[in-house]
Formats: structure tokens, sequence, C-alpha cells
């Protein structure tokens, strides 16, 4: 009796299916590398219910700087990087870290502060996106940039988010889903929307501030990269 109970236990469990931990990588400029968005949004996750055995960060990268609280602090921020770097550099990226089920991309806003062809970067998209579907990404969430106040970034920023939204729509599949993560919107800085201000949540007019800065691109990212997490996990 007790060798018939421990092989039906035995095969209860090979049948049982194992979820596996759903792998997400950060993949931006110095935005995504510094700043401590990326720990609060982490910790979001984890206190909204999808616990730290459900996912993980991924990606060659540590945090620029000390965060407070765990966090998996892995993501695929590089300082100064453009949208022209990204599509050969993905492979390696994606490889390393693999499998990788889910990119959250925060990419441009070196872009526009050097005023690059729109039509360009999201060119580079397209080359992302092909990549991404070779390594079987299941999910990419993509973001609207917040806005800047160096260079181009007050001209071509509403530019670069328009056709990225546009581009977005089309690169939507069965294949790799696409969402977008709205941390730009058309600049409404009041209630409700309460979009990035540099003036107000940069440290210089670029990169988020610890306190209300961080916030927005945490709030920004929340809803869909959940979303993306569990869709990912079925």
């Amino acid at each position: 009796m007790v060798k018939i109970t421990a092989t039906l236990l035995a095969v209860s469990a090979a049948l049982t299916p194992v979820l596996a931990v759903v792998r997400v990588m950060p993949l931006g400029d110095s935005v995504t590398a510094g700043g401590c968005w990326r720990q609060k949004l982490y910790q979001k996750i984890v206190a909204g219910g999808i616990t730290a055995n459900d996912f993980k960060f991924v990606g060659s990268q540590g945090s620029l700087f000390p965060c407070t609280g765990t966090y998996d602090k892995a993501n695929e921020g590089h300082v100064g990087w453009e949208m022209s770097q990204i599509p050969s550099a993905l492979p390696g990226f994606l490889k390393t870290a693999a499998p990788v089920d889910v990119v959250m991309m925060l990419m441009g806003t070196n872009d526009v502060w050097r005023s690059r062809a729109v039509d360009k970067s999201m060119a580079y998209y397209a080359k992302s996106l092909e990549e991404m579907k070779a390594a079987k990404v299941k999910e990419l969430v993509v973001a609207k940039i917040p806005l800047c106040n160096k260079g181009g970034c007050e001209s071509y920023t509403p530019k670069y988010n328009a056709a990225l939204a546009d581009w977005a729509a089309k690169a939507n599949s069965p294949e790799l889903k696409v969402t977008v993560a709205d941390c730009y919107k058309d600049k409404k800085f009041g209630p409700p929307d309460n979009a990035f201000n540099p003036a107000k949540d940069a440290q210089d007019g670029v990169h988020p501030n610890e306190s209300t800065g961080a916030q927005k691109l945490v709030d920004c990212f929340y809803e869909p990269v959940v979303a993306a997490i569990k869709a990912a996990k079925k």
C-alpha cells in the first residue's frame, strides 16, 4: 500500500506543470541604468501579489546607484546609447539572459536629445523586434519616453512618441504582443495625468529624481508590466 501511494505521488508530481519564473529584461539607456525607479517598480509588483518566485529582472548590468530594500538589480541599461545600437547588441543580451519572456523597453532619450531622424529610430525598433521574435520573447512593453529639456528634446519628443505609438500598434502580433506604457502623456503635467515634468521630476532635466520622477516611471510601467508577466505565465 505504501509503495502504491508513493508511486501515485511520484506520477502526480511528474504530471503537475512547473510554473517557470517569468524573466523580465529592462532595456534602455541611462534612464534605465540609473536611479531607483526599477527598484520601486519591482517592489510594487511584489506588493501587488506577484511574488519574487513568479518573476525576476534579468540582464548583464547592475544598478549604478544603491537603492533600498530587496529587488533584482539586473538590467540592460546602457549609458549614452541610442536606438541605433540596440539591434546588433540585442541577440547577445537575449542569449546571455535566456530565456527572456518579457522585455520592458525605455529607449530614445538620447535620440531626441541629439535630434536623430525619427523614422530611422523606428527602423531600429523594427529590427530589434525581429531579434526578440527570434529569441522567442513573448511580450514587449515599450514606453513613450518622458520629456527632457536638453538639446532637441522639446521638438523631437512629441514626434518620437507619436511615431512609436503608431509603430507599436502595427508591430503587435499573436507571436509577440507589443504594449505601450505611456510615460509621456502629451505633456499634461497637472491632474489627472501628471506627466513627467523635467523641471520638477528630473534631477538634471533628463534623469528622474528619486521622489516624484521615479514614482512617475513606476506608475506608467506598473499596469502593462504586470499584465505582461501574467500573460507570459500562462
